[in-house]
């Protein structure tokens, strides 16, 4: 197993590795949400890969400017 250093001792990299959000289905390629939602369908899993990490810039963004989904406000 590949480890890499840390102060006060080793963690295993595969500790840091994120669970693969990619998923294919009948119409094609899907990204999971941390809500577990799906977003797709995208004809390639580069097209899936590409959307997801504007999902995420996107997401990102709204955190840094307090921006939130006005359908959360009870």
């Amino acid at each position: 197993m590949q480890v890499q250093k840390r102060t006060g001792g080793k963690t295993p990299v595969s500790s840091y590795r994120r669970t693969d959000r990619i998923v294919k289905g009948d119409q094609g390629y899907h990204f999971k949400t941390r809500e577990e939602s799906l977003m797709g369908p995208f004809p390639t899993e580069a097209e899936a890969r590409y959307e997801l990490n504007v999902f995420i810039k996107i997401k990102q963004v709204e955190k840094e400017f307090g921006i939130f989904d006005a359908s959360q406000i009870a």
